[in-house]
């Protein structure tokens, strides 16, 4: 919300009306994330469904810029929904495709490190936002931090477009399965063919 707020008070918003774009960008961020995980369950398609979603935060982030504006309270809650829905699935989607891309590392160990460097640069973010807002007080569409904001975000973009991580993890589940069913059989042709010669003897 911090970000939030020092993007939207220089065009007239106060702290509390900050306080109602983020929590709208919450709440619609947990709808998004039940529906990325419903899909990431069903399909385990994890690098598609991980491009698709940075190529729409952009999408989000560059209509909400747009139309943050005075008096456009009303269209300003509807596109932090927009971005939110979007945006807030990046965290379990981008978790979900380290721990495939880092298997047999524990899924603890890499989420931490994702989650660390997101802190990290997110520390970063906010004072350099702040200093830019500082700097730039007068508002006006693409100043510099909202060059900054869409310009880190077509970074991250490029790097998620590459991505052609591996899927090690779900390659292991599908051999132990496959290794599971194998003995399966085995076992079965096994006592069919030990009840078949005992069924010879008694003959």
């Amino acid at each position: 919300r911090a970000s939030l707020a020092q993007l939207v008070e220089p065009v007239g918003y106060s702290d509390d009306d900050a306080g109602i774009f983020g929590g709208v960008l919450l709440v619609s961020g947990l709808l998004g994330a039940a529906v990325a995980g419903y899909l990431m369950d069903k399909t385990h398609k994890y690098r598609i469904i991980l491009k698709v979603s940075i190529c729409s935060v952009i999408l989000g982030m560059l209509i909400w810029i747009l139309t943050i504006r005075p008096d456009n309270f009303g269209v300003l809650v509807f596109t932090s929904a927009l971005m939110g829905f979007f945006m807030m699935p990046l965290l379990p989607i981008c978790l979900e495709n380290g721990a495939e891309c880092t298997f047999p590392i524990s899924e603890e160990a890499s989420s931490g490190l994702l989650m660390m460097g997101g802190q990290y640069w997110g520390i970063a973010f906010t004072f350099s936002l702040e200093r830019l807002i500082h700097d730039n007080p007068d508002y006006k569409y693409f100043s510099p931090p909202f060059i900054l904001s869409i310009c880190l975000a077509v970074l991250a973009s490029v790097f998620m477009l590459w991505y052609q991580g591996p899927y090690l993890r779900l390659e292991n589940d599908l051999r132990k399965d496959s290794d599971v069913e194998k003995e399966s059989t085995q076992s079965e042709t096994s006592i069919s063919s030990k009840s078949g010669n005992l069924v010879g003897v008694i003959a």
